[in-house]
């Protein structure tokens, strides 16, 4: 067969070239814009009206009408500083994403009151606050359709009616949220949803932590606690489709029939457990589990070795009965706090390591720190915002001046500090940073209103109190020279107790 060679007539070679090279040059000189609310445009709304694709809308603490993304590929990000910036639902939905938006649509920081809707899109909602206004019903957020892929990303979506979270025949990734005190965890209702590193707790309705209806949904390093349900499978429920759970911990759930920790109903329902902790949880019958396949894991009936069951941490003690219980899987080579598994690594979400963290149940808070027993101790305590950026930047270990605790872990491996803060206001900064065994751990950083004290006592130094004003209130002394990361402080009695 012959080839037959056409040639290019020379004027459309030249016209698409000419073409070709004018959109390069559009490409190569579009600039990302960045549109300043309430400087350069009134509300949220107005700069998306105003920005191209690809441009960076940053809103001023304050309080802001609903929001349509209308398609618009923007990042729309809070600047939070001082004070949060709030949109804020007029009827029911605060946020909307309903035109085909894409990752690149943005909603970053602010706290929502109201839902946010994604109908048919695909955005990325990270650490926003979602909270029902006084209008709203139903469920925190609703993702519906077979092209909706957002993602969730560290956000703390409480307080719902129905579900924290509603998918209806869409595939979401959910990471690192707390959906907590709603009418039910995330409900799952068709299509493939995959959860990792979330809290669900503390959830309490016709279903507790999760539902799957008809759908396929994987569950890993997640944490599902606290909840309740009027039916069966107080952590989850599976009433068709499977449920594949991969070292996560199910942990303290009640049912008011069976399968408190887990339950599968119908035929064609299925849940699978591996390297996953089920304990602690309540029904009449199955308390734990009710028709799973379990696999390299730890199901029991009592406490395994939590920090504090009773106070819905749980995490692992150093003495936890599912501590190097495994061989290292490479499919899941971390765990809820993104730490490294070893090669033994633990049953459950939790990779034990001695860890400082903040213990959030039933509305308070706790500072909590675990570690092994007698473990030699540094706490360090600091007000000043400044130091606390060099924290957050990791140049340094501790600040300065503040206040300060040396002392040896008790026998339980973990010790807390009751904390009397209230994090709605935001305006006031502190941080905790812990020294174990000459090793620094991380740094907690806490948002708290003015004048808010901080009550704490350490080993030797019995009602000692620490209190922090907000930056401007109160007497700060300016900071010393910082000192080397992982410096340990002198050994003087003003470092063994609060100074």
């Amino acid at each position: 067969m012959a080839t037959v060679i056409r040639r290019v007539d020379p004027v459309i070679a030249i016209a698409l070239v000419v073409v070709a090279t004018a959109a390069w040059i559009a490409l190569a000189t579009h600039r990302t814009r960045t549109i300043a609310v309430p400087a350069d445009a009134p509300t949220i709304q107005d700069a998306i009206d105003r920005a191209r694709d690809g441009d960076v809308i940053r809103v001023a603490p304050g309080d802001y009408p609903p929001v349509d993304f209308r398609g618009k590929a923007v990042a729309v990000l809070a600047d939070i500083a001082h004070a949060p910036a709030v949109i804020r639902a007029t009827d029911r939905v605060a946020v909307r994403f309903s035109s085909g938006e894409s990752w690149h649509a943005r909603l970053v920081g602010f706290d929502v009151a109201g839902a946010i809707a994604c109908d048919g899109a695909s955005p990325t909602i990270e650490r926003n606050r979602i909270t029902p206004s006084t209008a709203s019903t139903g469920a925190g957020v609703e993702i519906r359709g077979a092209s909706a892929r957002p993602t969730l990303l560290g956000n703390r979506i409480t307080g719902w009616p129905a579900a924290g979270v509603a998918i209806v025949d869409a595939s979401p990734t959910l990471r690192g949220n707390r959906i907590a005190n709603n009418g039910g965890g995330v409900s799952v209702r068709g299509g493939e949803a995959s959860l990792e590193q979330n809290e669900i707790v503390e959830n309490r309705g016709t279903f507790g932590g999760l539902l799957v209806v008809g759908a396929t949904v994987s569950s890993t390093n997640d944490v599902v606690g606290d909840n309740e349900t009027s039916g069966s499978g107080g952590g989850a429920r599976v009433e068709g489709g499977t449920l594949k759970i991969v070292h996560a911990t199910i942990a303290r759930n009640r049912a008011a029939t069976r399968g408190g920790g887990l339950a599968a109903t119908g035929n064609d329902a299925s849940i699978a457990i591996t390297r996953t902790i089920v304990a602690g949880n309540r029904a009449p019958a199955a308390p734990q589990t009710d028709r799973v396949a379990a696999h390299d894991s730890l199901v029991q009936d009592d406490d395994p070795g939590f920090v504090a069951i009773d106070e819905g941490d749980f995490r692992l003690r150093s003495t936890s009965a599912a501590r190097d219980a495994l061989v290292r899987d490479a499919d899941v080579d971390h765990d809820r706090d993104n730490d490294r598994r070893d090669m033994r690594p633990d049953i459950g979400a939790d990779e034990f390591v001695p860890r400082l963290y903040v213990a959030e149940h039933a509305g308070t808070n706790k500072l909590r720190l675990v570690s092994r027993p007698g473990a030699d101790v540094f706490l360090f305590h600091d007000l000043d915002p400044k130091g606390l950026a060099r924290w957050a930047q990791g140049t340094y270990m501790y600040v300065g001046f503040g206040h300060n605790a040396r002392f040896a872990m008790p026998p339980s491996g973990v010790f807390s500090l009751p904390l009397d803060v209230d994090e709605s206001d935001g305006t006031g900064r502190a941080g905790f940073q812990a020294v174990v065994d000459g090793i620094t751990r991380n740094a907690v950083l806490l948002s708290f209103a003015p004048a808010t004290p901080l009550r704490w006592t350490v080993p030797g130094a019995p009602g000692a109190r620490l209190v922090g004003l907000a930056p401007g209130t109160g007497p700060h002394r300016p900071a010393r020279p910082s000192r080397a990361p992982g410096r340990r402080a002198p050994d003087t009695a003003a470092d063994r107790t609060t100074r």
